[in-house]
């Protein structure tokens, strides 16, 4: 599920998708978690519009990755990456 936005005139056009679609060493900000059975889970962990998250591990079939949000490493399940909807960004954690 992939998304493209224009904020403004000034700014280029960046792309949407899920946490479970960045690659291995990408960084990306969340941009929203989407409403599910995951969501409370999600938050709890520190899952926050706004904060950026880095991919530093993936099985072969990608499920499940792992990610560096702040100071901790969390595993993610492929449907709970699903539900994080992320923008990639340059910047590297």
């Amino acid at each position: 599920m992939t998304f493209l936005f224009r904020i403004s005139l000034n700014n280029p056009i960046f792309v949407l998708m899920t946490l479970s679609e960045i690659k291995l060493g990408e960084s990306a900000i969340i941009t929203s978690i989407l409403n599910n059975e995951f969501t409370l889970k999600l938050v709890e962990i520190g899952f926050y519009e706004n904060k950026m998250l880095t991919v530093e591990a993936k099985s072969l079939g990608s499920d499940p990755i792992c990610v560096s949000l702040g100071n901790s490493k969390i595993m993610l399940r492929d449907k709970e990456a699903k539900s994080v909807i992320v923008r990639k960004c340059d910047n590297k954690m």
